[in-house]
């Protein structure tokens, strides 16, 4: 196409972009003989210019319908060189010609205002939500391998899935869910890509807002653009609730687990659609796609750079983001290392032994580190280590002179008959530290040794301890062993000798499951991103959360 005669014509220079949109139009449309690209083109570029075409009724919308001429067919592999466009709009911008901006109107603006004022920590979600949809669309059989990554972590006894770090996945249907979604992926072509709508965005983040969430999201279209009746055009929307991931809420929508109709997956996997609009607004995630659908002059050009899709994309289940981290094996190995330095010590002829019955219960302990139930220790920090018969422990540190101690101020854990006992003493002074053990599996504990310590230490303050539950459960912590965490990703490194389906960190009010060790099975391992406040570690067993041990991240002072 060359030249489009009317009247009434200012002049643009754009026509290589308009006419690579129409050239991906007509290819979609499957134009293929002359007399039907004569039809689609002239309905097309009336549409575009604001033109009417004189003989088709349903164009004329005046008295005086203006005429447009197509010259010449447009080839793809053409290079077209910039021509005057004329056009027969009346506020096209001037922008080309260095004029200022016309006034847009006060619908238009609106939806640009709420647009800017969105959070930039969730238009960076939405971006990363729009190209993980890319990298779906681009190579479907490469993403059903990433669901079918996922089978590792499901599990029947619960049916559901244990995923590492914050994927959270449904299974109402099971595993059969996700191998239909596999075998359709599998037999999917690529797609052509979406463009990221400006327009679209706007229209997905008042579809959140509660005055319009009730509002069809064709009405809300309508307020930002125009839809090509002669084209044919839809819209659809596809909303994921609770999911703090990218890759969590494609996954979510594309199985579309418990929904017969699959109709999220239609979505995502639709060849009809050309734009897609993405918001993201605390745990919601809004997305909207549409057809021949034209934003209303302004848009477009006044929204935010859109992402750019890069060369390449990792298909594989990506369970390293902002939250969450996998812990290396080595790096795991590093904290196994450092509790067996810790406990090193073995017993000597100077070892005190303890053997004695209470409550008709034998007891035999041998005392380590120190050797003795009266010590002195020179540094704040120190650890005991005893060997026992007892069962479960528990340990308690007291001040003789009144200093004031955190929570039980140590930290006792119990392994193979060995305990060790974390201790702080924040200033120098006299100390008592009293063992206890639950003799009868009761849990009621008996006293059954006490240090007495006296410590040549400066003042400091203690770093505090996680508060342990549920010692039946075989807890053993190698990370974090002090309280003093900060808002960061933090090591947890955790071994639960009973069987359990999973170990997650909760904090505020997320979910995070560790990574299940393949050399051990007993051992769970990860980063986790800590928030301050309440953070609670618990096993999960048959479906039921139970705490094992927690402590409170302090928040950041100012």
């Amino acid at each position: 196409m060359n030249q489009v005669v009317g009247s009434n014509i200012q002049v643009v220079k754009e026509l290589p972009l308009i006419m690579r949109t129409f050239a991906k139009e007509s290819r979609r449309h499957k134009i293929t003989d002359e007399q039907a690209f004569n039809v689609f083109a002239t309905r097309y570029f009336a549409k575009l210019a604001g033109l009417h075409v004189k003989g088709h009724p349903d164009l004329e919308l005046d008295d005086k319908p203006k005429v447009i001429h197509i010259y010449r067919l447009y080839q793809v592999e053409e290079e077209i060189p910039e021509h005057d466009l004329p056009s027969a709009r009346s506020n096209v911008s001037k922008q080309s010609g260095g004029g200022d901006k016309p006034e847009l109107p006060p619908n238009i603006a609106d939806g640009l205002k709420l647009y800017n004022s969105h959070d930039a920590v969730w238009r960076q979600m939405e971006h990363q939500v729009f190209l993980e949809i890319c990298a779906l669309r681009r190579n479907p059989k490469a993403y059903a391998e990433k669901i079918q990554e996922l089978k590792r972590y499901y599990l029947d006894s619960l049916a559901n899935f244990i995923v590492p770090g914050g994927v959270v996945l449904s299974s109402a249907e099971g595993w059969a869910a996700y191998d239909e979604c596999v075998k359709e992926l599998q037999q999917t072509q690529p797609l052509p890509p979406l463009d990221y709508s400006t327009a679209l965005t706007i229209v997905a983040i008042e579809g959140l807002q509660p005055e319009k969430e009730q509002l069809p999201a064709r009405e809300l279209c309508n307020q930002y653009g125009t839809f090509s009746e002669e084209l044919g055009s839809s819209v659809a929307q596809s909303l994921c609730f609770n999911q703090l991931l990218p890759q969590s809420i494609i996954l979510h929508l594309l199985v579309d687990d418990n929904y017969d109709s699959r109709g999220n997956r239609r979505n995502l996997l639709s060849d009809e659609y050309q734009q897609i609009g993405v918001c993201f607004h605390t745990a919601t995630c809004n997305i909207v796609f549409s057809s021949n659908y034209t934003p209303a002059q302004g848009i477009q050009d006044a929204g935010v750079a859109p992402p750019q899709e890069p060369e390449s994309y990792d298909y594989s289940l990506q369970l390293n983001n902002k939250h969450f981290q996998l812990l290396t094996a080595a790096e795991i190995q590093e904290f196994l290392d450092a509790d067996a330095e810790r406990k090193k010590a073995k017993a000597t002829d100077e070892s005190a032994k303890v053997d004695t019955t209470i409550d008709e219960e034998p007891i035999v302990l041998t005392l380590i580190q120190p050797p003795q139930e009266v010590c002195v220790v020179t540094a704040s920090a120190y650890t005991f280590v005893l060997n026992h018969s007892c069962g479960q422990l528990t340990a308690a540190l007291t001040s003789l002179n009144d200093v004031p101690i955190a929570d039980k101020g140590c930290l006792i854990q119990s392994k193979d008959g060995l305990a060790v006992i974390s201790t702080y003493f924040p200033s120098p002074g006299e100390y008592r530290l009293a063992v206890s053990a639950d003799l009868a599996n009761s849990a009621v504990y008996t006293q059954v040794l006490e240090y007495n310590i006296t410590a040549h230490c400066s003042p400091t303050v203690s770093p505090g301890f996680p508060t342990t539950f549920l010692q039946s459960h075989g807890c053993y912590i190698y990370s974090p062993l002090t309280s003093d965490l900060a808002e960061t990703l933090t090591p947890f490194v955790i071994e639960v000798l009973n069987q359990t389906s999973g170990i997650a960190v909760l904090t505020e009010g997320e979910l995070y499951y560790l990574q299940r060790s393949e050399k051990n099975p007993s051992l769970w391992a990860g980063l986790v991103k800590l928030s301050a406040g309440p953070c609670k570690v618990s096993t999960n067993l048959d479906g039921t959360h139970y705490e094992i041990f927690g402590f409170t991240v302090a928040k950041p002072e100012k």
